[in-house]
Formats: structure tokens, C-alpha cells, sequence
């Protein structure tokens, strides 16, 4: 068996390491760890760790937050070491710092650059719970994560943050593995989508086209889907429009649902 990847190796010792500290309640962990554990039999690429915080925004207090958390010694063989930051999504109301940590994988000298996404402000309905994440050393790590209704939420709301016709096969993939293999309470979908277009300050109307299984029947649209199954076959249905027709059949009561609520409050 050829090892995993090295963002999945180095993000399970990061996690390891967290689930140590009295940081654990404080970073609520989300993105690609969290869709490989809802994805099912297929398997989801891990290209970073990805964190919400729940604490106020301010750079130099997330770094030294890891700089305490990567220096925990686990006995697993990592050595975290320099660290360099930069803050994204700085012209929005979400902003976040991004952390380039050098990572060195056991027996090995040279290190890899690991990257941690930490962001600010998103409101979530339901709140996070803990997971108990299974790591690559046969050990679980203890840590606070978002649940996958709200997962499902995000992942609908990036479909169209970029505008008509501009979603990400990626996403749309996501969201589809997510109402096929994810623990999803029903009851508590229509809040979570709601607030994840409203904390936007998006209307739930533009995601009529998905509904409606009218989304991606643009040559453009099946282009990209080519090209990215192309890239990753594996579990991934050769033809849009079945991708666009299961995701559509199971969201429309949730949609129907959330727009009947009234405006969420964040």
C-alpha cells in the first residue's frame, strides 16, 4: 500500500497535536479533513488544513496559537518548524490568515510546506460538535468540528459566490457526495442553508438553476466537468447532467424549506 498523501499525513499530526492542548475549543476544524470523512467509498484529495476560529481576527495571535499547538511533542515522528502568515479574504467581512508551516515527515530531512487556512466570522446553525477524527496512526483525535449540514450549506453557497455559470466542479461534487454519503439530519438543513446565504448577504433565489436541474448545461459548463473528471475519474459519473439531477432532487425541499424561514440572524 503506497502512504497517503503528504497534506494528509502532516494534517493528522497537526490535528493530533491540537487535540492536546487547551487550543482544541478554539479551532473548529472543516473543509477538505471533514469532506474525505463524510465523502463515502470515494476518495476526496486533502490539499490543506482549514480552520474556523473562535476567537477575534488578529494575525499574530492565530500564529502564535500554532506556534504553541505544532510544538507539542506526540512521539509520532513530525517536526513542525518555521512558520510564515499572510492574511486572505482581507477586502470582506470573513477574513482569515493563511500559515505556511516547513514539515518534516518521519525519517526524512527535507522538509514540505504544509498550508493551514484559518477564518473569522461565519456563523453556523447547527453549532459545531466533537468528532473524535481517526488519523493516520491508527489513534483518534479529539477536536471541534463543523457538522456536515453545515458543511452542506457552505459547500451550495460556493457553487455561485462566483457568479452565473462560474462554479467549481469541485464543489459541485462535494455537495453531491455530501447528500449521498453524510450523516445529515434533515430538520436541521433548511437553517443552515439559510444562514449561509444570508450571513453572504445572497438570496437563496440564485440557486433556481440547481433546483431546477438547469445548472451546467452550457458548453463551458460540461467542458469543465471533462476536464476535472479527467483529472480525478475516480467515483466521478461521466456525464453532468447526473451529477446535476441527483443534487437537485435531493436539495429542493431543503431550498423550498429555507426560503420559507425568515432571514437568519447572525
Amino acid at each position: 500500500m503506497s502512504p497517503l498523501p503528504f497534506p494528509l499525513r502532516a494534517s493528522a499530526a497537526a490535528l493530533r497535536r491540537l487535540a492536546r492542548t487547551s487550543q482544541a475549543p478554539h479551532f473548529i476544524l472543516r473543509g477538505g479533513l471533514m469532506m474525505r470523512l463524510w465523502s463515502g467509498p470515494v476518495p476526496r484529495p486533502v490539499e490543506d488544513l482549514d480552520f474556523l476560529a473562535a476567537f477575534p481576527f488578529h494575525e499574530g495571535d492565530t500564529v502564535d496559537r500554532f506556534v504553541d499547538v505544532l510544538g507539542v511533542d506526540v512521539g509520532d515522528g513530525f517536526v513542525f518548524g518555521a512558520l510564515r502568515s499572510e492574511v486572505i479574504w482581507a477586502e470582506t467581512p470573513f477574513p482569515g490568515v493563511r500559515i505556511h508551516v516547513e514539515t518534516c515527515l518521519p525519517g526524512e530531512e527535507s522538509p514540505h510546506l504544509l498550508r493551514i487556512d484559518t477564518g473569522f466570522g461565519d456563523p453556523m446553525n447547527p453549532p459545531p460538535a466533537w468528532f473524535d477524527y481517526a488519523t493516520d496512526d491508527d489513534t483518534t483525535a479529539r477536536v471541534l468540528a463543523c457538522r456536515p449540514e453545515t458543511l452542506l450549506a457552505w459547500k451550495l453557497h460556493s457553487l455561485f459566490e462566483r457568479g452565473k455559470g462560474r462554479f467549481r466542479p469541485k464543489d459541485l461534487f462535494d455537495v453531491y457526495l455530501l447528500t449521498r454519503h453524510a450523516p445529515l439530519e434533515s430538520a436541521l438543513l433548511p437553517a443552515a442553508l439559510r444562514l449561509a446565504f444570508d450571513s453572504r448577504g445572497d438570496s437563496l433565489d440564485v440557486m433556481e438553476r440547481l433546483v431546477s436541474g438547469e445548472l451546467g448545461q452550457s458548453p463551458w459548463s460540461l467542458e469543465k466537468w471533462a476536464r476535472y473528471r479527467a483529472s480525478e475519474p475516480e467515483g466521478r459519473p461521466e456525464q453532468l447532467s447526473e451529477v446535476v439531477t441527483a443534487v437537485s432532487v435531493a436539495i429542493r425541499p431543503v431550498w423550498a424549506a429555507a426560503r420559507a424561514l425568515p432571514p437568519s440572524r447572525r
